[in-house]
């Protein structure tokens, strides 16, 4: 019984071990492509992840709610700041 168990045990480890891994590679994946759409100042391909009430709160304080909040800024950075 114990042998089983201990079985059991390995294979739920290694499953989960393995759901991990590739939830850590869909995450850099998706933070590769979102870097790669803010060099190409690709504003839909920044905010296409993003759900509706996304939320980004900056170092100075100012709070923007709301993916269409954010899109705006993105094109007014790009806009106003062409080097970004």
């Amino acid at each position: 019984m114990k042998t089983i168990l201990f079985i059991i045990f390995l294979v739920s480890f290694q499953y989960a071990f393995s759901q991990i891994q590739s939830d850590e590679e869909l995450v850099r994946k998706a933070r590769q492509n979102s870097n790669e759409a803010i060099a190409k100042r690709d504003v839909e391909g920044i905010i296409k992840l993003w759900l509706e009430d996304y939320l980004v709160i900056r170092g100075s304080g100012v709070i923007q709610h709301g993916k269409e909040a954010n899109r705006t800024n993105w094109m007014r950075i790009f806009k106003e700041t062409p080097k970004t």
